[in-house]
């Protein structure tokens, strides 16, 4: 039974709107996330999975958001991997609709919404608040991300379109007439590369959720994407200046990350 207390203060959002304000979640979301913290795994994901949207006990996607991302930062892997795919049953098919209304070919749908759905994991589980709004609006934000792809992937097409019109001999229109089947390898990656994409990412993010201490998991996340342990320059942002620790703080954070990482991979395969 999860502790109702445990969870008494919720993992605040940080980051801010264009007015300067921190986003800051509906009451009736906050609501049901602190409902929901306090239900055993067999209650929590039989609630998440009730799909009418007019039930009283309906998870809003908003709260799920919060709930990936607080199984991902304690490190509950079962409870990530659950509550995600409960999420993603939600979001795929809206998804793919969507990309097929915005002139997505049908063969390229699932290639195009799984790497929205990676975009979306990735961003849920940073240490940087770039997934915050999905705890606010969460349609909002997907919405935003399946406009752009398919922004993308219609000029892919254009640019594609041209480049078989320039290169097929004269009189030679091939069997690409109407656009559908002209998108390059190297413009838009096959749908295996994408499913192993979207796959690697969440693979990843479970990964990382094995690092126990939340601060070990920054840590490890800041040193991998370029942090400096410390520095002489006192006005350089270093990963112990961020924490307020030692550089061998720091270091002994390090080397316990990677032992959880390789334990978890060794029993991952």
């Amino acid at each position: 039974m999860a502790s109702a207390e445990r969870h008494e203060q919720l993992e605040p959002l940080t980051r801010r709107n264009r007015a300067g304000e921190l986003y800051t979640r509906l009451p009736a979301v906050e609501t049901q996330i602190r409902a929901a913290l306090g239900l055993d795994p067999a209650a929590l994901y039989a609630r998440a999975r009730i799909s009418d949207r007019t039930g009283v006990d309906y998870l809003q996607e908003e709260c799920l958001a919060y709930l990936v991302r607080d199984a991902f930062r304690r490190g509950e892997h079962e409870r990530f991997s659950t509550l995600t795919s409960i999420l993603l049953r939600r979001c795929v098919p809206w998804l793919r609709a969507g990309l097929f209304e915005l002139g997505v070919q049908e063969q390229d749908l699932d290639e195009l919404s799984q790497k929205l759905v990676s975009k979306m994991i990735t961003d849920l589980t940073s240490d940087d608040g770039r997934g915050d709004f999905f705890q606010v609006r969460f349609w909002v934000p997907l919405k935003k991300e399946r406009w752009s792809l398919a922004d993308q992937y219609k000029g892919a097409v254009r640019r594609a379109r041209r480049h078989v019109s320039l290169s097929d001999p004269v009189g030679d229109k091939g069997d690409a007439d109407d656009g559908s089947a002209i998108v390059r390898a190297d413009v838009i990656p096959s749908r295996d590369d994408v499913a192993r994409s979207a796959e690697a990412r969440i693979d990843m993010a479970k990964a990382l959720a094995s690092i126990h201490d939340p601060r070990h998991r920054q840590a490890w996340v800041m040193y991998n994407n370029g942090w400096q342990i410390d520095a002489k320059d006192p006005a350089e942002p270093t990963i112990s200046k961020r924490f307020g620790v030692t550089e061998k703080t720091v270091r002994l954070w390090l080397r316990q990350a990677q032992a959880e990482l390789k334990s978890w991979y060794e029993a991952h395969g």
